[in-house]
């Protein structure tokens, strides 16, 4: 199963602004998409489920909606994880 599938699986089918709009992307939310580290923020941690125009329109790029989605994320897999996620990967610069 990839990725996408796996969190549509776990959060449901529609995107995380609470429109009842369908997720249809990806989108790298608190860290935006890096070649170089790609194995590290392409992670359910980073990842939100997006409707694709929302996500065109740059909706998401947002230091308002990255609070946001963090506090998602900390009421998902805990604050504590998502600390110990970022800070790994302060070890990485």
């Amino acid at each position: 199963m990839n990725l996408k599938q796996k969190i549509i699986d776990e959060r449901g089918p529609l995107y995380e602004s609470g429109s009842g709009k369908r997720g249809h992307d990806l989108h790298h939310c608190l860290f935006r998409r890096n070649k170089r580290l790609a194995a590290y923020i392409d992670v359910e941690e980073n990842f939100m489920l997006a409707n694709h125009q929302d996500h065109l329109d740059g909706k998401f790029d947002t230091l308002e909606w990255r609070r946001r989605f963090w506090e998602i994320q900390c009421k998902r897999y805990s604050e504590e994880h998502m600390q110990n996620w970022i800070m790994s990967l302060l070890v990485l610069s």
